[in-house]
């Protein structure tokens, strides 16, 4: 079982489970009090921290969306808050989805 999220984590809680907790370690996310309750809860055996790089793009991969946007309005040079509005939806919609 790998937790994502506070609501997985109380419910691997209240079962007991062995569990590995998966976080992209940005220090915007932890805390000293959640590092040290995690970090007490791996020394008692009870899960594995998972060790990421800081904001890692395999974590993050909306990361690559917001950089290819950023791009391409960059390189239309919009001329005011409205024209940037007008190519932030013209891009959005020209950058390819998921197929199938």
């Amino acid at each position: 079982m790998i937790i994502h999220d506070r609501r997985e984590f109380a419910k691997f809680e209240k079962e007991k489970m062995n569990a590995k907790w998966d976080t992209d370690n940005d220090p915007t996310h932890t805390s000293r009090l959640c590092k040290g309750y995690l970090t007490k809860k791996e020394s008692d055996g009870v899960l594995h921290q998972m060790t990421w790089p800081l904001q890692s793009p395999d974590l993050n991969p909306i990361e690559m969306v917001w950089d290819e946007l950023d791009r391409r309005v960059k390189e239309k040079q919009p001329t005011s808050a409205q024209h940037m509005w007008e190519l932030l939806q013209d891009c959005w919609e020209s950058i390819p989805g998921e197929s199938g």
